[in-house]
């Protein structure tokens, strides 16, 4: 039997609505668990963990296990497909496995047999930064496989399917480097990590500390202190919420002890991505935050100068003032007198109708937050 060409018309429609507002996937695979006639389905992204998949609320007791018991990681079905994709796009069980694997490979006999399940029509949805999203139907085993036209018709909404991922992918990606991009304009290094705690994305403020006070092993992110490095995994894992490491404290915000001993530590703060569960299309699960205490940004000229009505001397004393540098200091890389750096500083705390230097030092560096204009 044909599948009705209106169902497949809204299951198409459906795609790339959960596409641009991922909350709905789980709405959508219900739907298309109904329109073939299957018990559930799900997308999972390869390599896998439970942080890479989204399922039909039906398909709550295969999936369970599949995380839980590891099989995730030895899902022959995505091994044998993976392969084959370009040549057979939509696979059955049986394009995969002999009558003979059906009933004695383990991926089959221990779990996908075991749970009351045998039969299964999936497809490749999208490939991006070495993740591959596949989505699959599944039946019980008391009921009949999957049959031709029921394959040709996944095939035929195929492209839109794959069109809805791509696009799904697309904005997932966007939306990590625009946070990263955020943090950036605020001067703060931003690393995203994905749901296996691999750094996916970093800014280019991070790589002033890459190879000096963090790094990555094997895509992984620790710090170059040794003793730091357990904390900053603790932090990672706390972030993620991984299920299989051991509970630990929910501190988010860690201190690492860095290279250099007369520098202050860092302070590295743990961000969960708001939605990424909800997301299989979004890698980048958690960011973490380097803040360095020693770090001095100073405000934009163009604020102070137009906000204020500083002269260019005065802004240069503002500016050197939010670096950090002293009345002193400044008069002597300068050459000038203290006196008049003094005289420049009393002018400045006018104009921001500040009566303190302790005052003026806040205002300039809430100043500093403000994002660099890059056409200046």
């Amino acid at each position: 039997m044909r599948r009705d060409v209106e169902k497949l018309e809204e299951l198409t429609h459906s795609f790339y609505e959960a596409a641009t507002q991922p909350d709905m996937w789980p709405v959508t695979l219900a739907k298309a668990s109904s329109v073939f006639g299957a018990d559930g389905s799900w997308i999972v992204s390869f390599p896998s963990d439970a942080k890479g998949a989204i399922w039909s609320p039906s398909l709550e007791d295969l999936v369970q296990p599949y995380f839980k018991e590891g099989w995730h990681a030895f899902d022959e079905r995505l091994v044998r497909a993976l392969p084959i994709r370009h040549l057979r796009p939509v696979t059955t069980e049986s394009d995969l496995f002999s009558r003979e694997e059906l009933d004695r490979h383990p991926f089959n006999a221990e779990f996908i047999n075991a749970h009351g399940y045998r039969w299964r029509v999936g497809c490749f949805l999208s490939e991006m930064d070495g993740w591959v999203a596949a989505f699959s139907l599944e039946r019980k085993a008391h009921r009949d496989h999957f049959r031709r036209d029921e394959v040709e018709a996944m095939t035929t909404i195929l492209p839109h399917m794959r069109s809805a991922a791509q696009v799904a992918s697309r904005l997932a990606l966007a939306k990590g480097e625009g946070m990263l991009d955020a943090f950036e304009k605020m001067c703060c290094a931003a690393i995203l990590l994905n749901g296996h705690g691999r750094v996916h994305r970093f800014n280019r403020q991070t790589e002033g500390y890459l190879n000096r006070d963090i790094r990555t092993v094997g895509g992984a992110l620790t710090a170059c202190h040794n003793e730091s490095k357990p904390v900053l995994q603790r932090l990672i894992d706390n972030v993620l919420g991984m299920p299989h490491r051991p509970p630990a404290e929910s501190q988010m915000l860690v201190t690492i002890g860095r290279r250099d001993p007369s520098k202050r530590p860092l302070f590295a703060l743990g961000m969960p991505i708001i939605g990424a569960a909800q997301d299989v299309f979004q890698h980048g699960k958690a960011m973490i935050l380097l803040i360095d205490p020693d770090a001095q940004v100073p405000p934009r000229e163009l604020v102070l100068r137009h906000g204020f009505g500083l002269t260019p001397a005065e802004t240069r004393v503002a500016m050197a003032m939010a670096g950090g540098a002293t009345v002193n200091e400044f008069a002597e890389r300068h050459q000038i007198a203290v006196g008049t750096v003094r005289i420049q500083l009393k002018s400045i705390m006018a104009k921001t109708s500040t009566h303190r230097q302790a005052d003026l030092l806040a205002l300039l560096a809430r100043l500093s937050l403000i994002p660099p204009d890059d056409r200046n």
